[in-house]
């Protein structure tokens, strides 16, 4: 069937598939290397609250190879102070985004196919900064395929929950 999810339907191609591969990465805060939840003064826009995305890769029986790297963003400006905290989400290419730290594990066929269902089923998804942001994304995409890591949860003003600076550290 086809998916409304580019990010998706790439892995789509009709080729048999000989390794498959999910990787995570995270863009820390700042300069990276402690589990602060954002760097600036946390009032003005000019705040850096880092990013988690994730590459899928499939390496297929022909040697082409397919892969995506992406991550779930909110699609207008979300702000834990003067709100809004829960938007709509979007999918957004992550290709050369910049990151401290990156996990990357093997999978399945089968393990591969459940995160892409995974993505598919979360595509309609809002975007909670504190319940369902990137990382959160990112994590149960990973978890979907049986690639786990930690999820730790820290605080900023006005709410708390899994974030870039914590699963770096995580991570690292």
């Amino acid at each position: 069937g086809g998916s409304s999810n580019p990010f998706v339907s790439a892995f789509k191609d009709g080729k048999q598939g000989v390794s498959f591969e999910v990787s995570i990465y995270v863009d820390q805060p700042g300069t990276g290397g402690d589990r602060d939840p954002y760097e600036g003064n946390g009032i003005t826009t000019d705040v850096d609250v880092g990013h988690t995305f994730i590459k899928l890769k499939k390496v297929n029986d022909d040697s082409s190879v397919v892969q995506r790297t992406f991550g779930f963003y909110p699609s207008t400006g979300v702000n834990p102070i003067i709100g809004p905290v829960n938007v709509k989400g979007a999918f957004i290419d992550d290709n050369g985004h910049h990151y401290e730290v990156s996990n990357s594990k093997s999978v399945s066929e089968t393990e591969f196919e459940a995160i892409l269902q995974y993505i598919e089923k979360k595509s309609s998804n809002n975007y909670d900064l504190n319940t369902y942001n990137c990382t959160d994304f990112a994590i149960e995409a990973a978890a979907a395929g049986g690639f786990s890591v930690p999820e730790t949860h820290g605080s900023w003003p006005g709410g708390g929950g899994a974030n870039p600076g914590d699963l770096g550290e995580d991570i690292r």
